[in-house]
């Protein structure tokens, strides 16, 4: 995605954090394209971060045009139930809203802290003023990628190592665990 169109959608995802914060949801643009923009680097897409309960965010989200998304990359079966669910909007492409198990969570920093998948993705957009962002990371230390999850697939971590290049973090560690847990599948026999 180029810068301008960056921009771009990240006003479209701030009016979305307002008209769900109007609602009374907690919720926060956080994760990868934070990240990216404290780096000044283009991204993929922006998540805005959601912890509630209220089945009303259901019908909010169905009305401002999102729909459940059933296949994404944010869960799997050893997810333990910590996203509810993600939704989309095609006239809005590059917005994912991730809706976390908010009895797993006590705030949407903790959801940031304990529900992340690794440290560098521990970033958050904390103004709503567009061309303005203040951005804070919560990653706590050397720009090192650690993964905080046992449930990190091997091409998510491939994803990693690619933007931990990117943005000048050190993926030594990771790679090195790509490598042996690529050498672990390859010595596991197949039957049939």
């Amino acid at each position: 995605m180029s810068r301008n169109n960056n921009l771009k959608v990240l006003n479209l995802a701030v009016a979305v954090v307002a008209i769900l914060r109007a609602s009374d949801h907690d919720c926060v643009v956080a994760g990868g394209a934070a990240r990216d923009s404290a780096h000044d680097v283009s991204f993929k897409d922006v998540d805005i971060i959601v912890r509630s309960a209220d089945i009303g965010l259901y019908s909010l989200l169905q009305l401002i045009g999102f729909t459940c998304y059933e296949d994404n990359e944010y869960q799997n079966e050893e997810d333990c139930g910590r996203i509810r669910s993600v939704w989309k909007n095609q006239g809005l492409e590059g917005i994912d809203v991730i809706v976390y198990n908010h009895d797993m969570f006590k705030s949407l920093e903790d959801c940031v802290l304990h529900g992340f998948d690794c440290n560098m993705n521990q970033y958050v957009m904390l103004t709503d003023i567009p061309d303005s962002w203040s951005i804070m990371t919560l990653h706590r230390g050397e720009k090192v990628v650690k993964l905080l999850r046992d449930d990190v697939s091997i091409k998510r971590m491939e994803r990693l190592v690619e933007v931990a290049e990117r943005i000048g973090w050190d993926s030594t560690e990771l790679q090195q665990c790509v490598t042996e847990t690529k050498e672990r599948e390859d010595r596991v026999p197949t039957f049939g």
